[in-house]
This record gives C-alpha cells, sequence and structure tokens, in this order.
C-alpha cells in the first residue's frame, strides 16, 4: 500500500539513506567481481620492471622477459637486434588505432582486419607462422639461443624436442616403432619419413627437384643434391640418396 510505502521511505530517512534492512542485498556483478580480483593482483617489483643488462624500463613484466633475451643472441644479426632491443613498447595498430604493448601482440590484432591464418611474422627472415610458440621457437633458430639444457652433457638446444631427441643418445631410447617392420627411431619425424619406404612408389620420393627429374625422400636430401650437383656446377654423376 502507499501509506507503507511511504512509512517505509520515511524510516530509511531516518537512517540516513542506508540500504533497508527488508531489502535484498544484490550479487555481485561480473564487472564488481573483475574489480574486486583486480586489486587482489600482486602489484609488480619495481625492479621486475627494469632490464637488469641496459637498465631500460618497461610497464609490463613479460616485456621485460622478452627484451632482455635478446641481449643473449649470439647468432642474431646485429641490426635486428639492436632494432628489437630499441622497439617502442606500445605498440599502434594502423587500421584502426588500438594500442597493444608487444610486436606480436599487433601482428595478432592484425590478423582480424586481414583474415591471415598466419599473422605471426619473423624479423629476421619475414617467415609467417600460425602461432606465437611456433615463431618463438622459431626466432632461435636466428638468434642462437639454447634454453634446453642436457642433463647428461654441457649441450644447448633451441626446442624441447630436440633436447629429447638428444638425451636419448645417451639413453639409447628409441620410443617410435614402425608398425610394419618394427624398426625403432629415437623421434617420430624419423619414424615418418622411414614409413614413406613402405607405401606405395608414388610418394616414396615425394620432394622433386626442379632443376633435373630426381626425387628425394626428404627435403634435406633435396637441399643437398641442389648444393652439390646444381651450384656448384658439377656435371658427373648423380649421387643417390
Amino acid at each position: 500500500h502507499k501509506r507503507n510505502f511511504v512509512q517505509h521511505m520515511r524510516r530509511r530517512e531516518e537512517l540516513g539513506g542506508i540500504r533497508c534492512p527488508r531489502q535484498k542485498k544484490k550479487k555481485d556483478s561480473n564487472s564488481s567481481v573483475f574489480k574486486k580480483v583486480a586489486t587482489k593482483r600482486a602489484v609488480p617489483k619495481k625492479e621486475d620492471l627494469e632490464c637488469d643488462v641496459c637498465q631500460r624500463k618497461f610497464i609490463k613484466v613479460a616485456n621485460v622477459k622478452r627484451h632482455r633475451r635478446y641481449h643473449f643472441c649470439p647468432k642474431g644479426d646485429p641490426e635486428i637486434i639492436d632494432k628489437l632491443l630499441n622497439e617502442p613498447e606500445i605498440h599502434k595498430c594502423d587500421v584502426c588505432g588500438v594500442k597493444l604493448f608487444s610486436r606480436v601482440a599487433l601482428q595478432n590484432h592484425k590478423s582480424k582486419h586481414t583474415g591471415s591464418t598466419k599473422p605471426f611474422q619473423c624479423e629476421f627472415c619475414k617467415k609467417f607462422f600460425c602461432n606465437y610458440s611456433m615463431l618463438y621457437n622459431h626466432e632461435r633458430s636466428h638468434t642462437g639461443e639454447t634454453p634446453f639444457l642436457c642433463r647428461h652433457c654441457d649441450r644447448g638446444f633451441a626446442s624441447r624436442l630436440k633436447l629429447e631427441v638428444h638425451e636419448m643418445e645417451h639413453t639409447n631410447e628409441k620410443p617410435h616403432k614402425c608398425e610394419i617392420c618394427h624398426k625403432t627411431f629415437k623421434a617420430r619425424k624419423y619414424l615418418t619419413t622411414h614409413t614413406r619406404i613402405h607405401k606405395d612408389a608414388a610418394s616414396i620420393r615425394p620432394h622433386q627437384c626442379t632443376q633435373c627429374t630426381r626425387g628425394f625422400m626428404t627435403e634435406g636430401n633435396l637441399k643437398q643434391h641442389v648444393e652439390l650437383i646444381h651450384k656448384s656446377g658439377q656435371q658427373g654423376g648423380v649421387i643417390e640418396f
């Protein structure tokens, strides 16, 4: 009733405008929950936002880590390394103007405008990749980084897969087995190459030389053939692989 409502409002004024005891407390919305979580996040320390090599300061810890690794690239092109060390932390999209905190994030964002399925580009050779992990692993081939260390010797490797294959040399382990001839291999890629000999003749040598009629089982053998026969200018017999 109206009279009850008026009395209710007067009572609320007497209480200083606070929430009515009868009013049900609303559940936190998604935005309020997000704000509470955000306030509980640990604030990064000042030293975590500064490169310990060149003392350059950053806004995000991830950018410090990404920047720092370029200081230790023995095989990287000095000009490109210098460019990466001094690239701005904030990158702006030239299409919509949005600002992002890394070059890789910008590449991923631009794929929304272009529709590209391989938005991540290597700064060294300009090759494109589907995701950041593939790009990150690939760039190590240019920079010379070997963060994965063998437990049995002092050798380092650019990827975890290469490390696992190497460590099998110490243990003599060959977990990948051919289902046809039962021959075993250290890595799946070697097994994949091997299984081609069991398939039909058309697929035995899928890598064809564009300068002659030779075919090869692996891309590596094809490259070796081109280097030895065509680029060196040899006209002698054909080397079998």
